[in-house]
């Protein structure tokens, strides 16, 4: 699957928060989850570690994510999820979605609940549609369109999010412009994304954020500016067995600035 055409195919089935988002593993990382050139179930297990300044304790989170698959017709997948920040601990479970509609046209969902929430949202929902738009030379051109909603105690924010990539060979470029809207505020922001892919299915890809966006306080939502750059990867040493990782930086405003670590264990059957 190295020449563009075929990433292309993969593309129309898959599901970043990913990547993600803004949250780590928003959608960049949940649409490659779904780029295995197999059908395949998998099951992963992770582990997040966070370090704020401004006097802040550290955060983690941990992950249970188990996936399923079918190319070019459709995945699922499901988590249990597990945050600790700011001396409190929010548990919850996300469900997610794709299913491939005719003319490359594919159709993407997740939804997810945080009962009795501490700081994170009560429940969140968001859905997509992307497609292969163009053939330049080598290299296929995907174009994509989202909504999400989020529902925190006090507030309700709202994503629209718009974006492009480009894959050619084993290489893949993203751009996404997100445009936020909480408390009466329209907030920007830029997000790019490069992966390399080797092997089978392991990838290597660098994340860069900048603009506006909403960002998480103790009992609070607020609005703010973040500059952020990581470094994330799948590597699969054996065709059971991978390892995730990741790391890097946000800074975010006045608020406090945060490195970030991430390794986690996958097991396909």
């Amino acid at each position: 699957m190295s020449t563009c055409a075929a990433r292309a195919s993969r593309t129309t089935g898959a599901l970043r928060v990913l990547l993600a988002l803004a949250a780590p593993m928003a959608h960049a990382q949940a649409q490659t989850e779904m780029q295995a050139s197999t059908p395949r179930e998998s099951i992963t297990i992770s582990h997040r570690g966070e370090s704020p300044d401004n006097g802040l304790q550290a955060w983690n989170a941990q992950r249970l994510d188990y996936a399923r698959n079918q190319p070019g017709n459709w995945s699922v997948g499901a988590s249990l999820v597990r945050e600790a920040r700011f001396g409190q601990v929010d548990g919850g479970a996300e469900l997610r979605g794709a299913l491939s509609v005719g003319d490359g046209w594919s159709v993407q969902g997740e939804v997810g609940a945080f009962p009795h929430p501490h700081f994170q949202p009560e429940w969140f929902a968001d859905v997509r549609v992307e497609r292969p738009m163009a053939r330049v030379g080598e290299a296929t051109l995907v174009g994509s369109a989202g909504l999400r909603r989020t529902r925190y105690r006090d507030t309700t924010v709202d994503r629209l999010a718009v974006g492009t990539e480009v894959y050619r060979g084993n290489w893949r470029f993203g751009y996404t412009f997100n445009l936020t809207r909480v408390d009466g505020s329209s907030l920007p922001g830029h997000a790019l994304a490069l992966d390399r892919y080797y092997g089978d299915d392991s990838w290597v890809g660098l994340r860069l954020d900048t603009g506006e966006e909403d960002a998480l306080l103790p009992g609070d939502v607020v609005a703010t500016e973040i500059d952020s750059i990581g470094l994330r990867g799948r590597h699969w040493w054996t065709p059971a067995w991978a390892l995730e990782w990741g790391g890097g930086h946000v800074a975010q405003s006045d608020l406090y600035d945060r490195r970030w670590w991430m390794l986690g264990v996958r097991h396909a059957f």
